[in-house]
């Protein structure tokens, strides 16, 4: 349902990752995605010597008016 907001609300012609992993992720798991089929099985995954950093480098997106449609 959210990919069709995308396509037919936003004019966005993305595909299914961002909304797949909302879903079907689990905490301290990996996700392997066929998006073709839309198949996936979860692994275990321990971060715990590891640290993610997130960083707003302040560029916007718009990306139903890029190359990405």
């Amino acid at each position: 349902m959210t990919v069709k907001v995308e396509h037919e609300y936003i004019g966005l012609l993305g595909g299914i990752m961002d909304q797949f992993t909302m879903l079907e992720g689990k905490a301290n798991h990996c996700l392997l995605l066929d998006c073709r089929h839309k198949k996936f099985e979860l692994f275990p995954l321990d971060m715990t010597d590891f640290l993610i950093v997130l960083v707003n480098t302040g560029v916007s997106h718009d990306l139903a008016t890029t190359e990405y449609n």
